[in-house]
Formats: structure tokens, sequence, C-alpha cells
């Protein structure tokens, strides 16, 4: 069992075969630390590169690489992005934003993530932005409480997102029906 989904209690992965995986169009770097570790004969300098690439379609996977060089730790983490086990889909309404607010707690860091209206456009901080951007969310607002630690704020923000449950999910635990409430309206 190379992937999650299909077991009790997990949702099935979005791409089961994985040679369907969509293409990549959107990478970006969201993170490059170097860090330095001493010994004896001096300093040891290395580079952690967090990257995030995505469909701009829902499908998002995110990586960490390390290397001695910046380029080959981004490089890294590219290809640890295109793998198939560390893709996620996230389901988007209206291919824009989220379904609903989340609020959730990444150890010391809190994020508020609240749904938008169109042409609201993204308001958060540039690392969120541009995981928004690989993923294919155009309106949100995101808000965080704590450490604004870059790393912290991307898995805070990735808990979040899986946290989201869309319509369907809802009203098949609940045993109701999804009632499209724009066409009642008349809209």
């Amino acid at each position: 069992s190379g992937f999650r989904g299909g077991g009790r209690g997990e949702k099935p992965h979005p791409y089961p075969n994985m040679y369907n995986i969509p293409a990549m169009d959107c990478i970006e770097t969201l993170e490059l630390r170097r860090s330095a570790t001493v010994k004896k004969g001096g300093k040891l300098i290395s580079f952690t590169a967090i990257v995030a690439a995505g469909n701009g379609e829902g499908s998002c996977a995110i990586a960490k690489g390390k290397h001695v060089e910046a380029i080959k730790a981004i490089e890294k983490a590219t290809r640890k992005c295109h793998r198939f086990s560390s893709l996620e889909h996230f389901d988007l309404y209206d291919k824009r934003t989220v379904f609903h607010d989340v609020t959730t707690k990444f150890k010391k860091t809190k994020i508020i993530m609240l749904a938008s209206k169109e042409g609201m456009g993204l308001r958060a901080p540039p690392v969120i932005r541009a995981l928004c951007e690989c993923i294919g969310i155009t309106d949100i607002q995101v808000k965080f409480h704590g450490s604004r630690n870059r790393t912290a704020m991307i898995k805070a923000f990735w808990k979040a997102l899986k946290e989201q449950q869309n319509p369907a999910t809802v009203a098949k635990f609940r045993g109701m029906a999804v009632v499209d409430t724009a066409m009642l309206r008349g809209g």
C-alpha cells in the first residue's frame, strides 16, 4: 500500500492511478533557509528549501529538500513534490475559494482562514499567497496569531485546508441531500 486511501475512515486518493497525475504548472519556492553546523574542521553550511508545486485547479504538493548547495536543495524538493505520495487534492468553492471558515492551530501558530467573496483577492502573508496561487485559490483571507515562523505558517495553512469539508461530505454524514441555494433564489 504505497498511498493513502481506501481504508476505513480515510477518503480515497483523488488520483487512484499513479500514472494519471496532473501536470504541475506552478512551482514556487516558499522558503530557503541556510544553516551552519560547527564541526572540528570548521562550519558545514547546508540549505533547506520548501517548495510547492500545483496545477492551479486544487491539486498541490509541498516538500522539503536539504543539500549543501541552494539550487540542489530546491531541485530535490521539487522532485519530491512531483511524487505521487505527496500530492493532495483540495475541493474549492467556485474554483476560487474555500467552502467555509476554518480556525485551527499548529504548535504555537493559530490560523484563521476565511472564505471570501469574488473579487476580494488574496489577503494573506506572501508565503501563503504563493501557496494559494499553486493550489488555485484566488479569493481568501488568512490571519495568523502567535508564531509567524514561515514553516509553521505553511504547515498550519496545509492543516486548515485538510480540515475543510465540502457540502457533499457533510450532507452524506448527516444523511441529507445537497441543495443549491442559488437555484432556489433564481440566480
